[in-house]
C-alpha cells in the first residue's frame, strides 16, 4: 500500500516537472532562437527565396519570405549568426535566414517567420539581415 502511494507521488512529480518547451530552443512569444554557428552562417541556403519584409517588435524579429511552393506549410527557416559582434556603440551583428523549401509547386507563396532575438539588457543592438534591402534592424528593449 505504501509503495503504491509512493509510486503515485513520484509519477505525479515527474508529470508536473515535464515541460514540452524545455529543449526545443523556442520562445512561446517569438518562435525559435537565433542559432550561433559560424560554419552554417557561411553556407548558402539550400533553397531560393526573397525577403519581403523584416521588422523587430520587442525581442521578436519577424521576417516575411516569398518563394515558389504549394502552400508553404513545409517550409523551414532558421535565423543564423556567426556569433561575431562589432565593438561599435551600439554593437551590431550580421544575421541571415537559412531557408529550406522542399515543395515543388510553382505558385508564389509568402509566409512570415518569427525568431526570438533574446534580451539585450536594456541596450540597443543593430542587426544586419543578409539579402534584406531595408537597412539596419534596431533592437531596443
Amino acid at each position: 500500500m505504501i509503495l503504491k502511494k509512493y509510486m503515485s507521488f513520484v509519477f505525479l512529480l515527474l508529470l508536473l516537472g515535464c515541460n514540452s518547451d524545455d529543449d526545443n530552443g523556442s520562445n512561446n512569444e517569438c518562435g525559435d532562437q537565433m542559432i550561433f554557428d559560424e560554419e552554417l552562417f557561411n553556407q548558402e541556403s539550400s533553397s531560393s527565396f526573397s525577403i519581403q519584409n523584416a521588422e523587430i517588435d520587442g525581442d521578436c524579429l519577424m521576417v516575411t519570405l516569398s518563394a515558389s511552393g504549394c502552400d508553404g506549410t513545409s517550409w523551414e527557416a532558421d535565423l543564423v549568426t556567426d556569433g561575431l559582434e562589432t565593438t561599435s556603440v551600439p554593437p551590431s551583428r550580421s544575421i541571415r535566414v537559412d531557408f529550406t523549401n522542399i515543395e515543388v509547386c510553382t505558385a508564389v507563396i509568402t509566409r512570415t517567420f518569427q525568431f526570438y532575438l533574446g534580451s539585450n539588457n536594456n541596450e540597443t543592438a543593430i542587426y544586419w539581415l543578409e539579402d534584406w534591402d531595408g537597412g539596419a534592424l534596431i533592437h531596443n528593449e
